[in-house]
């Protein structure tokens, strides 16, 4: 059992933004990483965005940046802009911009760009907390505009439930762990070796279609254990749908 600890310890979240993971640095002895592409975070946000905003639309996107120099953030807005500069190149994409990780420098950093910014048609953010100020600022001022988020605050959900918020991209962290537990157990129990590489078990968009079922499945503990065991199970007993070199995680 203790090597079991000891290979737990590599599945270990780092703390963050939304509790984001990260594959260990080169020249450590870890040779499987369970995480999401952040990369991918920012672009299903991206995608999801542009399909409320229609082709030759012109204006100014504001871009938040919780955290700047954390490399797990800075991917997330690297794959979000890709895609609007792809998809909507008539757009003026402003920022990233600084808007701090801690909720009210966060409200306040939004609150201040939103009223610099009044005619932006959109304002988006990377990190779990944007998706808290971004809602409460239209509540405050009585404004309407489109935003998104990245990350599954609950206030942020309620916000998706109320069409304050178009969308959240969900790096589903309860599934990466839930994966890395099946994992251990199967290589306890069965003597499997770990597979080597980096595991993505996937992204979530929520947004209007779906964010009763979400809300539903993160009301507590025991509603995300039963939605999320069928869908372990199947990714433990298909690694190679999942697998990648581990250089290649984003």
């Amino acid at each position: 059992m203790r090597e079991a600890e000891r290979r737990l310890d590599l599945f270990r979240p780092v703390r963050g933004v939304g509790r984001p993971e990260t594959a260990a640095p080169p020249g450590t002895k870890t040779n499987l990483f369970v995480g999401n592409s952040n990369t991918e975070v920012g672009r299903a946000l991206g995608e999801e965005f542009v399909k409320n905003v229609p082709p030759g639309t012109k204006g100014e996107v504001v871009i938040g940046l919780a955290i700047p120099g954390l490399r797990l953030l800075e991917q997330r807005v690297e794959g979000l802009v890709a895609v609007i500069k792809k998809e909507r190149p008539e757009l003026t994409i402003k920022g990233p911009l600084d808007m701090k990780s801690e909720p009210t420098e966060n409200f306040n950093a939004w609150n201040s760009v939103v009223k610099a910014n009044p005619k932006a048609i959109a304002y988006l953010g990377v990190g779990s907390q944007d998706g808290v100020s971004l809602p409460l600022i239209q509540k405050q001022t009585g404004r309407k505009f489109l935003a998104g988020s990245c990350d599954l605050d609950p206030a942020a959900l309620k916000a998706v439930k109320d069409g304050q918020l178009f969308a959240v991209s969900s790096p589903e962290h309860w599934l990466k762990g839930y994966v890395s537990i099946g994992l251990l157990i199967q290589s306890k129990r069965d003597g499997r070796k770990l597979p080597e590489g980096w595991w993505n078990p996937g992204t979530l968009i929520v947004n209007s279609g779906n964010i009763d079922e979400v809300m539903k499945r993160q009301a507590n503990e025991q509603s995300r254990n039963a939605y999320f065991k069928a869908l372990a199970e199947k990714q433990v007993g298909n690694p190679g749908q999942y697998l990648k070199p581990l250089n290649q995680a984003n």
